[in-house]
């Protein structure tokens, strides 16, 4: 019997939000299996990698020429096990991910951006924990990127909600300007 192997890209790169489909954010994700690496630049927006799973090296080579190293990054074997790994890169970037594990699983989000901060890898004592909201609203929610790094547009974080909870309330959205 003859079997049929789908080949697979060098890196699975898949826009889901592109830029200009909301007035700031796009979002895009990228998976990588061992080995494989990324070239990903930032032009004028600043950017925020979320490694979902796996560990990588991260290069980020900023407008000026420096270059800095970000060795074994990550490390999650899913989003539920651990709290996030985030890398924040600013505006007029050069990043070049290469995978060290089997599953490389990152979100890349972006926004314009002028801003003059430096990379920073958001790990560890970084990431802020809370405990917010009760009874079926009750939920983790982990801030990586907050008052700590001084991007320009950009807040990142993750929220973890027990099954059958809401993440908060009342139900809102967060893609426009509507206060009461």
């Amino acid at each position: 019997m003859e079997r049929l192997i789908k080949s697979q890209p060098a890196d699975d790169f898949q826009e889901i939000v592109r830029p200009g489909t909301m007035r700031f954010l796009d979002f895009a994700r990228l998976r990588l299996g061992n080995g494989q690496g990324h070239s990903y630049s930032t032009v004028d927006r600043e950017a925020v990698l979320d490694l979902f799973t796996g560990v990588a090296t991260i290069t980020v080579e900023s407008a000026s020429g420096r270059k800095k190293v970000f060795q074994k990054a990550g490390g999650r074997v899913d989003v539920f096990s651990a709290p996030p790994v985030m890398l924040y890169i600013p505006p007029h970037s050069n990043c070049e991910i290469e995978s060290e594990s089997v599953g490389l699983d990152i979100g890349i989000f972006s926004a314009p951006s002028q801003s003059a901060s430096r990379p920073a890898l958001l790990a560890g004592p970084a990431i802020v924990k809370r405990e917010v909201g009760r009874e079926n609203w009750s939920r983790t929610v982990y801030t990586a990127l907050g008052e700590n790094v001084p991007a320009e547009r950009l807040l990142a974080g993750e929220t973890l909600n027990p099954p059958g909870n809401w993440s908060s309330y009342p139900p809102h959205k967060h893609d426009r300007s509507n206060p009461p």
